[in-house]
């Protein structure tokens, strides 16, 4: 049995509408880029939506805290 990663990693192409006037990623963006790939890496270990649904069960994200550095390129 192969044990998934606990890291994911996606790449994505971004939309004019997500940058600001500067051309970086709003930070609104980020976040919803970030909460996307979580449900596509929790589908991937088998606790995505579909699967949890079927068990009657359901995860929530009631937080999320990001800590950038350095502005996305």
């Amino acid at each position: 049995m192969t044990i998934p990663s606990p890291l994911y990693e996606i790449t994505r192409r971004v939309p004019g509408y997500d940058c600001d006037f500067r051309g970086e990623l709003k930070p609104a963006a980020l976040f919803c880029y970030l909460t996307d790939t979580a449900a596509v890496h929790a589908e991937t270990l088998g606790t995505g939506f579909a699967s949890m649904r079927e068990r009657n069960l359901h995860w929530v994200l009631s937080r999320l805290r990001v800590r950038i550095h350095q502005h996305p390129l």
